[in-house]
């Protein structure tokens, strides 16, 4: 999700939350168990449970039957002169003294609370106690000594119970401590899940999708290539393919001679095996060329101590395998000898070994093919040599399509040297495989405008869910409900 430049480092917000989307569950899931833990863990402290009883009162402070502006006014202006009558030292100690408590009073005046009703003249008062009968009898001593009290020096009307106090069921402060702890103990809990995606997603250095291509290297991506093979991802291979055809058919020249660059050569050569396979179904002639010299097998050193009866052995054991019927025993035969095809390679043409170009074509599994035999030190020559561009002229004349299989990012010389013999380069990168600087570099090295014309992904593993057709559904033949 990051993406760096010279001057600058680019956060792809939309990739985040994209990425926060995708793992919400682990969010709720995080939230719950850290939730439940602190409830679980604040039930098990061991503490002395309270219970607190509420009683509502009416204040006035005069006597009338009726109710007025000015009785509710004057309610409401004595409301502070009966809090402090009713938590003063005499009124207190004598709810002590008369219920025989076993308290001081300030031990007292921290378990009473009040709490009026805004824009009312109603007070709620409460008392706290370990012993819930306690805890009523307390509220009901202090507002009737407290009335007398008020009485005595104010010469107010006594309060009027609205509700009177009774008897509490369960304690108070485990119940609201429990739920104190679940609460922040989830929201903690989902919150550090949270960071740890965020960050998840920000230091993710892997391609995972069409997005991350498109924003890493500019190209659109013009197919998709499953990760397992088999009769369900086959269908939609063939779709992809098409998808891919047919995006070659809409340019206003069609390109002929296409070139594909990766990292990795097992993603580079599925991406063109499976091309090369869909182009010949549909009666497409094509040429596979292996321009990748740097990674031909060297050529073997001349052994001396060799005999010349062990060379007439050789030669006889590879006339019987050619007189062989099972192909797959002349195929072992001959890689055993290393005498069994008359093939030559890539750089025997372009060094100018022989000039018919049928003398380095072979035919694998129905496509065309043309490889390198032994590696060239010189290869960059070579493929800037005449004799290559000849090559790809004759082959443009002869093929519908010509597929390059050409070298890593390892020896981009040799594959920019391919370039110019190309009407179009594809980046092929593998879903969960390659990286996002592999796509930068690349990008970067390859900004062929008029060539670089799209990207490949494989690797992807296909599912029937509605965020894998939402993602490459235009690519597989797979498509929402409303149709897109």
């Amino acid at each position: 999700m990051l993406k760096e430049t010279k001057d600058f480092i680019m956060i792809d917000l939309r990739g985040v939350f994209r990425a926060i989307l995708k793992r919400f569950w682990i969010l709720v899931l995080c939230a719950i168990i850290g939730a439940g833990a602190a409830g679980g863990y604040a039930a098990s402290i061991k503490t002395t449970p309270m219970y607190r009883s509420t009683a509502k009162l009416y204040i006035t402070g005069v006597y009338s039957a009726t109710v007025s502006s000015a009785s509710i006014a004057a309610g409401q202006a004595i409301l502070s002169s009966y809090y402090n009558i009713l938590e003063s030292r005499p009124v207190l100690t004598t709810v002590i003294e008369t219920l025989g408590l076993n308290m001081s009073y300030s031990q007292l005046k921290s378990c009473i609370s009040e709490k009026s009703i805004a824009g009312t003249c109603m007070v709620n008062i409460s008392a706290s106690f370990p012993d819930p009968e306690w805890a009523k009898a307390i509220v009901d001593e202090v507002i009737k000594i407290s009335s007398q009290y008020s009485y005595d020096i104010m010469g107010m009307a006594p309060p009027v119970v609205v509700e009177s106090a009774s008897v509490p069921n369960s304690p108070y402060n485990i119940e609201s401590r429990v739920k104190r702890y679940a609460f922040f103990g989830g929201a903690g809990a989902g919150f550090l899940a949270l960071i740890i995606v965020v960050i998840l997603s920000l230091t993710d250095n892997k391609i995972r999708d069409t997005k991350d291509i498109t924003w890493r290297t500019g190209l659109d991506v013009k197919a998709v290539l499953p990760l397992d093979k088999g009769e369900k991802t086959s269908k939609y291979v063939k779709n992809s393919m098409r998808y891919f055809y047919s995006e070659l058919c809409a340019e206003e020249e069609t390109p002929k001679v296409l070139t594909f660059v990766s990292y990795k050569e097992a993603e580079k050569r599925k991406a063109i095996k499976e091309l090369s396979k869909f182009l010949t179904e549909i009666g497409k002639s094509v040429a596979v060329v292996n321009t990748n010299m740097i990674m031909a097998k060297k050529e073997k050193p001349v052994n001396t101590a060799e005999t010349e009866e062990e060379v007439k052995d050789t030669k006889e054991t590879a006339k019987k395998g050619k007189g062989q019927k099972d192909g797959k025993d002349n195929k072992d035969n001959n890689k055993q000898t290393g005498s069994g095809t008359d093939k030559m390679g890539l750089e025997d043409y372009l060094k100018g070994t022989t000039s018919n170009i049928d003398d380095i074509i072979e035919d694998k599994d129905g496509i065309n093919h043309i490889g390198v035999k032994v590696e060239a030190l010189n290869s960059y020559e070579l493929l800037k040599s005449e004799n290559c561009k000849k090559l790809f002229d004759e082959l443009r004349n002869r093929y519908d399509f010509v597929l390059i299989d050409t070298v890593g990012f390892e020896a981009a010389n040799d594959a920019e040297a391919v370039f110019e013999y190309s009407d179009a380069v594809f980046s092929v990168f593998g879903c969960g495989k390659s990286t996002n600087k592999q796509a930068s570099d690349l990008s970067e090295r390859f900004n062929e405008k008029e060539k670089n014309s799209g990207a490949i992904l494989t690797d992807v593993k296909f599912s029937k869910s509605k965020a894998f057709a939402k993602e490459f559904g235009k690519y597989v033949g797979l498509f929402n409900r409303s149709g897109k």
